[in-house]
């Protein structure tokens, strides 16, 4: 039995996108590039985030510790 058949005979067929395996592959890859590049960008965003969120709170801390005048 042929590869590209199933049990019952019928044929099953994958498209190749952009006319050939190296040209597909780049693609591929370019896109998983950008994705994990948005990712750097959102993980960068959130250590920001709570990087602040840590100085806030060092000052509400130093605040509450501060004896009044």
């Amino acid at each position: 039995m042929p590869l590209n058949q199933d049990s019952e005979g019928a044929r099953k067929g994958y498209g190749l996108r952009f006319g050939n395996l190296s040209r597909a592959w780049e693609v591929a890859e370019a896109n998983a590039g950008a994705v994990l590049k948005s990712y750097r960008e959102e993980i960068d965003n959130i250590q920001a985030l709570a990087e602040a969120q840590v100085v806030v709170a060092k000052r509400r801390s130093q605040r509450k510790r501060s004896p009044s005048v």
